[in-house]
């Protein structure tokens, strides 16, 4: 990683880490606003081949805690996030803000047209899933599509 001050190294994207943490849980305060932490000078030819992302120089870091999404993303883990999707697109994981918690979980499209809040853990009763019917969907505020995410083991 190159400093985060003066301008970006040829090759490299300038990432910018947020202070927030989104829950793979029951949730996380809502309102949050977001200081930036740091900024990651990381190689674009590294990042594409990754994520295979069009636009890697406007995605976030955030932080994710819980364990609702484990066997997929684990708690401690860093999401990346493509903060320009503000909708739901398409199938897929997203951090949004729903009855005021910051969550990062799975949206899924059902077929009568509400939409499905789900956790990817095992034990499918420990976080029963949730939907979002026409008239509560102003109540769901999606931050960001999760288009990575990276998990560090220890040996």
């Amino acid at each position: 990683m190159a400093p985060a001050s003066g301008d970006v190294p040829q090759g490299f994207v300038r990432l910018t880490r947020l202070d927030v943490t989104f829950s793979a849980g029951p949730g996380a305060e809502g309102n949050q606003v977001p200081d930036v932490v740091e900024h990651l000078d990381v190689r674009e030819e590294w990042l594409r081949a990754l994520l295979g992302t069009g636009r890697p120089e406007r995605l976030h870091i955030v932080n994710v805690r819980g364990d609702s999404m484990s066997s997929t993303i684990n708690s401690g883990d860093i999401a990346f996030v493509d903060p320009t999707v503000t909708h739901f697109d398409a199938d897929g994981i997203y951090v949004l803000v729903w009855h005021n918690r910051a969550l990062i979980k799975r949206l899924r499209m059902q077929v009568n047209g509400r939409l499905a809040i789900q956790s990817d853990h095992p034990d499918r009763n420990a976080y029963p899933i949730e939907y979002v019917s026409g008239d509560e969907a102003d109540r769901l505020h999606i931050q960001g599509k999760v288009v990575g995410w990276w998990t560090l083991k220890r040996s």
